[in-house]
């Protein structure tokens, strides 16, 4: 939406401006004298006396680069206008409060609550192991109004970083600021891999697990889970992950014990 605002000066009764734009739909207000009438893209002049008022111009949806045109209906002669200012409002106006991360024992919770304006059509919350880079997508929802959000993150890294992307009807998309949460217990279970990189078999030492039944999972950059299994291990024998059929790339592994202890490693796969 663009707004840019006018001042028009009339001397003749009956006399009209026309707003035309090469795009969108142009529509006009009248804040001050009343002897000024909008219509739609039109605004005629009632009085037999030189009087002005302020005008506001809105162009809804416009397409690329706009263009204007103001064109009168010959009536008299002597009238003015008079461009005050022009301004574009952000395609997606979204207000975003509360937006935190509470550490709990072995996952992580995340809590927000938004305010959008109707054309917000999708929430995306991401997260990544790095600040500014690298985020994939944790869970898509459809925008409410005013909603109050929560989402539990089961498979926190040590340190996870947490944003939100908004997208509208028009495709465009605005990022929330991004928040960080600490989580100490992801740390817990301690381990080895080797090798990194990686051919066709990864193992996976745990050294204070046994006896006890380990979920393995890796996934993809692009969050996609390409491998999930479940094993018993043995006191001080290594788990092996076969690797044929699994592409070339870097992978998160993340392993997790009976007693929800875990890790998260970057494993990097070549064959």
């Amino acid at each position: 939406m663009v707004n840019f605002s006018v001042v028009v000066n009339g001397t003749n009764q009956n006399e009209t401006f026309y707003f035309n734009t090469s795009s969108g739909s142009c529509t006009l207000s009248n804040f001050c004298a009343v002897d000024w009438t909008a219509v739609g893209n039109t605004i005629t002049y009632t009085n037999t006396y030189a009087t002005g008022s302020l005008i506001s111009v809105t162009n809804t949806n416009p397409a690329g680069a706009t263009q204007y045109t103001v064109t009168h209906n010959g009536v008299g002669a002597g009238s003015r206008i008079s461009l005050l200012d022009c301004f574009v409002l952000p395609s997606l106006p979204i207000f975003t409060y509360d937006f935190q991360g509470i550490t709990k024992s072995t996952y992580n919770e995340i809590l927000w609550k938004t305010q959008l304006n109707t054309k917000c059509d999708e929430i995306v919350l991401e997260k990544s192991t790095y600040k500014d880079k690298d985020f994939q997508e944790l869970k898509h929802y459809v925008a409410n109004a005013h909603t109050n959000y929560i989402y539990t993150d089961e498979m926190p890294y040590p340190v996870s970083f947490y944003r939100l992307k908004f997208i509208d009807k028009d495709g465009n998309i605005t990022y929330s600021h991004t928040i960080e949460i600490q989580n100490n217990s992801a740390e817990l279970l301690k381990h080895k891999i080797y090798p990194n990189p990686a051919q066709k078999e990864l193992f996976v030492y745990l050294s204070n697990s046994e006896n006890e039944n380990i979920q393995i999972q890796l996934i993809d950059y692009q969050g996609k889970l390409v491998l999930s299994q479940e094993v018993q291990v043995s006191a001080y024998r290594p788990i092996s992950i076969a690797l044929d059929n699994i592409s070339e790339g870097l992978y998160v592994l993340h392993v997790t014990n009976s007693r929800k202890e875990q890790f998260t490693e970057k494993v990097l796969v070549k064959h």
